[in-house]
């Protein structure tokens, strides 16, 4: 996958997943454990590994070439 796509699809879920969690703080669904558990659990970690992967996006790209070893 180009690097260029890729960030506009990390840019899109980063997006949705803030409006996950900014729909959790304002509303009144807040008090439900479920909704609760899902943003603690879920979104959050995806928020913060997305975010970290598109600041770091080059450094992310060349762990995954040295992990999957030297091109055969």
């Amino acid at each position: 996958m180009r690097p260029v796509r890729l960030q506009a699809i990390l840019r899109w879920a980063h997006i949705g997943e803030a409006a996950f969690l900014a729909a959790h703080v304002y509303s009144p669904l807040r008090t439900d454990p479920v909704w609760t558990g899902i943003a603690q659990y879920v979104v959050f970690p995806l928020a913060s590994l997305s975010g970290l992967w598109m600041w770091q996006q080059a450094r992310v790209g060349r762990w995954i070439r040295n992990v999957r070893g030297p091109a055969a």
